[in-house]
């Protein structure tokens, strides 16, 4: 019995990758955006027992690593998460039938590299707005963008545990067998 997986019978075209790109990062910036324009900075404000909008602006890295640093972190890190951009979409382009479980988690690791990309040079820092709290312990305040980045992450982790090498048959012509 051979069992075909959904994810390699439909393939999104270039276009609809570039367009869900596209949309991701919009509703990321727009969001954000409207955080800027309605939360008073480092003021939470309280959505229910475990979490809040809490506007802060990160110039570190995720989760704020090195936020408190001069401003050298900036410029490397636009520069990596800009190859890091390039080097995914090629994939999600290049490769020849990537199946929609990888190519959903490229689309969405590149929205997210690229919405926190935006926010880098269109201000100098990461606009986050939500926050959780468990017992009074806070966790670092997150964004939309950071959302897709987790969830393409996840979605590639569970891509490459689940990816099966094509057979040795379908691979060599004719089977692997001589003659014509």
């Amino acid at each position: 019995m051979h069992v075909v997986m959904f994810s390699s019978i439909v393939n999104l075209s270039s276009a609809m990758k570039l367009s869900l790109i596209v949309i991701f990062v919009g509703l990321d910036h727009l969001i954000k955006r409207v955080a800027m324009e309605s939360l008073a900075y480092a003021e939470p404000v309280k959505i229910n027992s475990f979490s809040d909008l809490y506007l802060i602006f990160n110039k570190g890295a995720a989760l704020s690593f090195l936020n408190t640093q001069g401003g050298w972190q900036l410029d490397l890190f636009m520069s990596l998460v800009a190859l890091a951009c390039m080097a995914a979409f090629a994939c999600l382009v290049f490769l020849r039938s990537p199946g929609l479980c990888l190519s959903f988690a490229l689309i969405l690791l590149i929205g997210g590299a690229a919405g926190n990309l935006l926010d880098r040079w269109m201000h100098g820092f990461v606009v986050d707005y939500l926050r959780f709290n468990w017992q009074g312990e806070y966790s670092p305040a997150i964004n939309l963008a950071d959302c897709y980045l987790a969830a393409g992450l996840i979605l590639l982790v569970m891509t490459l545990f689940t990816w099966q090498r094509p057979s040795l048959s379908r691979v060599l012509v004719n089977g692997g067998r001589r003659g014509g």
